[in-house]
């Protein structure tokens, strides 16, 4: 009898372990992001359903990340830890809306592993010239 409880507690385990995500990714987290350059380029074989975190630092707030790459989805994370843009694939502009650490999440969400690779191609000031950035100011 007593084997009978221990092999269904083993299929149990199994079966949540083969349903569930699991994710073994070092920077899993903003906490334990890694940190990228601009010019640096990321290549990295992405485990289903991952969370890859990379932290950039901007000087100024209203600075643009440009990100180059072939993605699952990108998301970025503003100094406050919020949402500030999202993609997949292609090129991604993103303003930032403050100086300091800024977080840019690759998420895998297909099935399988796959190869994904994406650049920091540049961290862009915004244009001290161009008075008219907003509606208020529009010419």
């Amino acid at each position: 009898m007593k084997h009978k409880q221990i092999i269904s507690t083993l299929l149990a385990v199994v079966m949540l372990l083969s349903v569930a995500p699991v994710s073994f990714a070092a920077n899993n987290s903003k906490e334990t992001a890694t940190p990228i350059q601009v010019g640096e380029t990321v290549t990295l074989t992405a485990e289903p359903y991952t969370n890859y975190y990379y932290s950039v630092q901007t000087t100024t707030p209203g600075q643009f990340l440009v990100v180059e790459g072939d993605v699952g989805y990108l998301n970025y994370y503003n100094g406050n830890n919020s949402l500030n843009s999202s993609s997949d694939n292609g090129i991604e502009i993103c303003k930032t809306n403050k100086a300091g650490t800024q977080y840019i999440c690759v998420y895998h969400y297909d099935s399988v592993a796959r190869s994904i690779s994406f650049t920091l191609k540049a961290i862009w000031n915004n244009d001290a010239n161009e008075s008219n950035d907003t509606f208020g100011t529009a010419t």
